[in-house]
């Protein structure tokens, strides 16, 4: 299964290692250098411009900023599993 995380962009579920609001992202100077090295290494995907970034999605192949908010992909994920419906 798929989860939506704005501008059209979908990621696998099952690639999803952490999703953090921008706020928690920018409060951590080791998470500010994780940004900052995933740029510079090409691993940022944005589907938000920088304005808009609400939350970053990391999987294990890229790192999404997404104008979505966080509990709101949180929220997202927690419907499809309940549902039963994991691909």
């Amino acid at each position: 299964m798929y989860l939506h995380v704005g501008g059209g962009q979908v990621v696998p579920i099952k690639e999803i290692v952490v999703i953090m609001n921008r706020e928690t992202m920018a409060k951590s100077e080791n998470n500010k250098n994780f940004i900052e090295t995933s740029a510079e290494e090409g691993f940022i995907q944005k589907v938000a411009s920088d304005g808009e970034i609400n939350s970053w999605v990391i999987t294990t192949r890229k790192v999404i900023a997404s104008p979505i908010s966080a509990p709101t992909l949180v929220k997202r994920i927690e419907q499809v599993m309940s549902s039963g419906i994991i691909g």
